[in-house]
């Protein structure tokens, strides 16, 4: 909450529910005034809510192809604009062919915003907890705009409505103006990060002045390809990407360069694969009653992998498991958070991969692309932080409240609290206090003492 880039995002909500909300519920009595009865002026509605529907089709597609939302959000914004200034500027309802015409521009404009500033403040909130609460937040705020649209076309200004049409107009520059500022302020972060000079504020997580000091004095952060293209048989590192070693054998075995995007998208797919082990064997399957034979000792995963960025999962013979289209795609699906695949090196585009049986426990995975990576990524860097311990007393019978104050107090008199941060006791489970049968009756209560 304390995100000053979800308030930026509120404004910009306002733009849309305040304007659609006043627009929606006035829009059917403006027509009306032109000298249609009630039953005409809904009729004649339809036709600028399906303009606004096929503009918001045209400017998604549009903004995907071009793949960016924000200016996708100011071009509609700017449309919706032009109608309210429209209205404003005419006789009502002495032009009602230009009354009847700036209305498409109003919900051409409006309804496109919608989605693009959805989906661009959601895409522009990491990680997932400040996700949540923001999108959250954004939706319980920016939907109090309702109530102010519903009560701006006042009855004694009709048919001007100088109060609904301007304060529309007005919330709408103010929308346009705080999405220009967030995408200077986006772009600005941005290119901080890339100059490794600021706190990484998209995830909340701190570089390290350590770190910072050592990438600035020039110490030599090679790859994983550079380390074998040198004939090391073993490459010792710190914490990777866990689909990196992929990669970077494969990129070494290939010959690959940066600029291999498809090929080193597959890979990185096919490390995805392999990363959790049996996961893709069945360890982690939901159709795990499906698996043939025992499953003590499930086989370790394969990958065959092709010079085009293609391959085959497979996985060691004489091995209970499977490898099969529905455990390939569970494991795909793992940590996966859209179509969009994130990694250094890479970024892996997901909607066009095609799974193929290719024989028993084989199966053939193809039409992965790949597209140049961000700018920045995380670094992930551990720091001791200390140690946690929990012991469990079951206290079973009754006067179990009395039972674990008893134990609680020996044993702190058998610690010494000044060494602990936070030391707890907690009681869960009561047997009931008048219990119907003796198995009832000699349910344990779990007494927990935790320190740290």
């Amino acid at each position: 909450m304390a995100d000053w880039k979800i308030y930026l995002a509120v404004i910009i909500y306002w733009g849309n529910s305040i304007s659609v909300y006043g627009f929606s519920f006035a829009a059917p009595t403006i027509i009306r005034e032109l000298g249609y009865t009630s039953a005409q002026a809904q009729l004649l509605t339809i036709p600028i809510y399906f303009f606004g529907a096929c503009s918001t089709i045209f400017f998604a597609r549009l903004a995907d192809r071009r793949k960016t939302r924000w200016a996708f959000i100011v071009i509609p914004f700017s449309i919706a604009l032009v109608g309210y200034v429209g209205v404003l500027s005419i006789t009502h309802p002495g032009l009602p062919g230009l009354t009847y015409f700036f209305p498409f521009f109003i919900t051409g404009g409006l309804y496109p915003s919608i989605i693009g500033r959805i989906s661009w403040v959601g895409n522009n909130l990491a990680p997932s907890f400040k996700r949540a609460i923001g999108m959250a937040l954004l939706m319980i705020v920016g939907n109090l705009g309702g109530a102010v649209g519903s009560n701006i076309f006042l009855e004694d200004q009709a048919p001007q409505y100088w109060l609904g049409y301007g304060l529309s107009a007005g919330i709408i520059v103010a929308a346009i103006s705080s999405t220009v500022i967030l995408q200077l302020s986006l772009k600005y972060i941005n290119a901080k990060r890339a100059e490794m000079s600021e706190v990484d504020d998209a995830a909340g997580d701190e570089v390290l002045e350590a770190f910072q000091k050592s990438f600035k004095e020039g110490n030599d952060f090679r790859s994983l390809t550079h380390a074998l293209k040198q004939g090391a048989d073993i490459v010792l590192r710190g914490r990777v990407a866990d689909a990196s070693p992929t990669i970077g054998i494969a990129a070494y075995h290939y010959g690959w360069i940066r600029t291999s995007y498809e090929e080193l998208a597959g890979a990185f797919v096919a490390g995805h694969f392999i990363e959790c082990s049996t996961y893709v064997t069945g360890g982690n399957f939901s159709g795990f009653k499906s698996l043939p034979g025992k499953v003590t000792n499930l086989g370790f995963p394969i990958i065959e992998m092709a010079s085009n960025g293609h391959f085959i999962v497979t996985k060691q013979e004489g091995r209970d498991g499977m490898v099969t289209v529905d455990t390939c795609k569970a494991q795909l699906l793992y940590e996966i958070q859209g179509p969009l695949y994130y990694n250094s090196d890479v970024v892996a585009r997901l909607d066009g991969i095609e799974i193929r049986q290719h024989g028993k426990d084989r199966v053939l995975v193809t039409g992965i692309k790949g597209i140049k990576p961000p700018p920045t990524t995380k670094v992930g860097i551990t720091a001791k932080g200390g140690y946690q311990a929990e012991g469990h007393y079951f206290l079973v019978g009754l006067d179990i409240e009395e039972k674990a104050d008893m134990v609680e107090t020996q044993v702190r008199h058998l610690l010494d609290e000044s060494k602990f941060l936070c030391l707890k006791f907690r009681t869960n489970g009561r047997c009931p206090e008048d219990p119907r049968s003796q198995c009832r009756y000699r349910r344990p209560s779990n007494l927990r003492p935790g320190a740290q």
